[in-house]
């Protein structure tokens, strides 16, 4: 492109700076360039399916069952029959995620005929630890940086 007065050689023109993305036919990220480049575009294999990915997340959430019932031993045995024998109200207490996890598994347990309430761990110290009586089991959910739940 030429600018008025100005009688110099036309400047070359500038390098492709698009990323060119791998086609169908060729996956060779040898092929991809750019001058900036994002981990985003980079790829190794195509993306799964929904139905793929629906298969994975159950063959996943199936193997984390089966983990988990090779966990439960006596105390969980114990923790079913003091809730059973007990006449009051279960009560479940944790923060965060393991918070509202507590307040699910206490929605469950009122649903199915058990009397639970849930008490944030906050409201906990600051008042609400009123609403225990004498006897109330009380399960505290905690998800330690580990990565075990703890019941």
């Amino acid at each position: 492109m030429r600018v008025r007065g100005n009688s110099g050689p036309e400047p070359a023109p500038e390098p492709e700076t698009r990323a060119r993305l791998p086609t169908a036919e060729t996956r060779d990220l040898k092929e991809f360039s750019h001058p900036y480049p994002c981990p985003y575009l980079f790829y190794s294999k195509p993306m799964p399916t929904p139905l793929q990915s629906a298969r994975d997340l159950l063959q996943a959430e199936a193997s984390a069952l089966a983990e988990l019932a090779t966990r439960l031993d006596g105390a969980f045995t114990q923790t079913v029959d003091l809730i059973a024998a007990h006449s009051g109200k279960v009560v479940l207490c944790g923060v965060g995620k393991s918070g509202l996890i507590g307040q699910k598994i206490a929605a469950t347990l009122c649903s199915t005929g058990t009397p639970a309430i849930f008490l944030h761990a906050a409201d906990a110290v600051h008042g609400d630890l009123g609403i225990l009586q004498p006897g109330d089991p009380v399960i505290l959910l905690s998800r330690s940086e580990i990565g075990r739940a703890h019941v």
